[in-house]
Formats: C-alpha cells, structure tokens, sequence
C-alpha cells in the first residue's frame, strides 16, 4: 500500500472544454456543454472545498465566467494533448492534489458530491478516485506530483485511472455506478435525454430549451422500461454494470446484444477490425428489413449504439452526421448508407432509437429513472 505524508493539502479543481465547431449541430452541442461547464464551476464555487478552480478551453466561450474561476486558453497552433494541458494546469495550479473534470463529464453532479470527492481524497493512502477505472470521465489524485512520474503523458482522460494503477501502482476506488456517475454528454441525444427528463443544472437546461428538439420518439421508447409486458432491445458497447443496472430496476423484459466493448482500444493501431452482428444483419438484409421487420419481431422498443455497426460497415461518416442519425433527422444526413438506415429505423412499428455509447449507459439509466418517477 503506498503511503505518504497526510496534511491539509491545497486542492485543485481542473475542468476541460474542447472541441466541436460552432455552426449548424455541433454548435448546439458545444454552447450546451460550455453550460454544463459553467453550472459546475458555479457548484464548486457553491462547495467551497477548492483552492484553485480552473477552466481550461480551446477558445473563448459564450457564456459568463462566475468570478473566481481562472480561465486558461489553449495554446493557438498547439496540437491538443490531454495529458501534457493537464500537466499544464497543475503547475499553474501550485496544488498538491487535484480533481479533474470534463466539461460534459457530470452534469448531475452536486455541491455535496464535490465535498464527498474532495474528502475521499484526503487520504494518507496514495489515491485515485474515479467514476470508471476502464474509461473514466472524471478522476481525483492525492498527488499532483505522481501524475507526472507517468512515463509519457496520457492521450485521453479515460486512461489515467488505468496508467495510474499498472505503471505506478495508485489505489484505485471507483465510486457507485449509477446515473449520477455514469451520465455524460457527448451527442445531442444525450440533450434530448436531459431535456426528456428534465434534469441538469440551470444555464444547461436553458442552453438546451434554446435549440429545436422534439423529445417524444425518445420518451415513446422510455415509457416502456416501467412496463413488465414490454420487452426492449439493447444494442452496443454495453456494459456489465448497464445490463445489471436494467435487470434490477426495470419492470421490462431486456434483450442484450453487447459487442465491441473497447473498440477504440482495441483498433487504435489498426490491426483489429470491428465486428458488429448487428452490423452483418444490416450488411445481409439491408437496413430496411433490419429495423421494419426484424426489430419489431424482437421487442417493443429498441436502444441501440450504431457506432459498431459503422465501423463495422467501414461507412466514414462525419460527426455532424452520426449527431443527425442519433436524432433521426435524415434529411439533414449527407453520407446515403446512413440516411436510408436512419430512414429504416425511422420507418420501424416499433421505436428505434440510435446514438452512441452514452445511450447504452447513463442515458438508459436517466429515462429509466424519470419514467419512474413520473409515475409517483
């Protein structure tokens, strides 16, 4: 067990926001997620357990800083690399131990869950904590220090955790998977979800109220969780702990086809193909008879993550595309594959909905936990 000195440590909070252009679709997603920033620098304000609290972005953002939060420009012309920034911000930070957050990463979180993270680290046990050891959205480190022994700078914040715990031996503690841990943004669906359910801090629930976003296909499909004479169909990169999660708290029956589980991992030299079934279903019998007669033989409503089905198609569709097809607006999809498969599932007896690997976790759960709630 790896021990150190234990004293009041200054602590900071990092929270990163990047990426997206600011026309048609991405556009809507990145001014929501600079909101999604902005409420959880106004809660760590609220928590008032940080020294140092700090939003690093690519460009200027839209809405208002709250006072007391420094905001850090990424270097113009610096290609990104998320480790050295994050290293960047330590040094500036002067803090011995740090929370780190992204933008999209916890937009359910709250004030008293910023203290009990806080705390957790406070701990003379060398420590990370984190919402998914595998692929994390967020991290806390007792040690600013132990981040930069790591023999080269992590690509992505998903695998800090992980390089932590096999190169430097940290304790890792991974809190509770449930909604709270487990939601983040990263497509419109995962808006139209928060919309749906009405949840998310103040300045996101009015980011997303400001853009076009029709949320009855997704709330169609939800209404079916809670009812025990109807089965649902769950597609993707879906977790043991999402298929655990929809066996204990739903009243539905589940049908689970999980594949590709790491596929970006897994194909990042470009020795590994994906593999999808879904994917050789569609290659087999098209599109149109996958979503308009096989689907609807199968259940009541389908949630499916089709990104292992395009990489196992080898379509090249771009990011304003997939965010279309996960809001099933076809006439706005310029790749022709995509469009006549969004159109299919459009078509389909049943409701479809498609996205990526949000939608098999913590939107699932978020919908879950609304149709619920509606009902008491």
């Amino acid at each position: 067990m790896n021990k150190f000195e234990s004293k009041a440590k200054r602590t900071a909070l990092i929270v990163m926001l990047g990426g997206f252009a600011f026309d048609n679709i991405e556009g809507e997603l990145r001014r929501s997620l600079e909101a999604s920033a902005c409420d959880l620098l106004n809660l760590s304000l609220e928590a008032d357990c940080f020294d140092y609290i700090a939003l690093a972005t690519d460009r200027l953002i839209e809405q208002s800083l709250p006072e007391g939060i420094v905001l850090s420009l990424d270097r113009p012309g610096k290609k990104f690399q998320f480790g050295e920034r994050l290293y960047e911000l330590l040094q500036q930070s002067e803090c011995e131990q740090f929370v780190y957050i992204g933008a999209g990463s916890a937009p359910l979180i709250s004030a008293d869950d910023l203290i009990i993270l806080k705390e957790k680290i406070n701990s003379e046990q060398l420590i990370c904590i984190t919402n998914n050891y595998f692929s994390a959205d967020f991290f806390a480190l007792n040690s600013s220090d132990v981040f930069t022994q790591l023999s080269q700078y992590p690509s992505t914040d998903n695998e800090v955790p992980r390089a932590l715990k096999e190169e430097l031996n940290v304790y890792i503690e991974e809190l509770p998977r449930n909604t709270i841990t487990q939601f983040n943004i990263d497509s419109p669906l995962d808006l139209v979800t928060l919309n749906c359910a009405a949840a998310g801090g103040p300045l996101l629930r009015r980011s997303i109220a400001k853009w076009d976003n029709d949320s009855n296909f997704l709330s169609d499909a939800a209404k079916m969780l809670n009812d025990s004479s109807k089965q649902i169909f769950v597609s993707g990169r879906v977790g043991s702990y999402t298929w655990q999660y929809l066996e204990r708290q739903t009243a539905c029956r589940v049908r689970m086809l999980s594949e590709e589980r790491g596929m970006g991992a897994a194909g990042a030299d470009g020795s590994l193909r994906a593999r999808s079934l879904l994917g050789q279903v569609i290659e087999s019998v098209g599109a149109n008879k996958c979503f308009t007669e096989w689907i609807p033989v199968l259940c009541d409503a389908a949630f499916i993550d089709i990104r292992p089905v395009l990489a196992h198609l080898k379509w090249s569709t771009s990011v304003e595309d997939r965010f279309n097809a996960d809001l099933l607006r076809p006439h706005k999809i310029q790749h022709s594959g995509l469009k006549d498969l969004v159109i299919a599932a459009k078509n389909s007896s049943v409701p479809v909905i498609i996205g990526g690997h949000s939608l098999v976790s913590g939107d699932l759960m978020l919908l879950n936990d609304w149709v619920w709630s509606i009902e008491e």
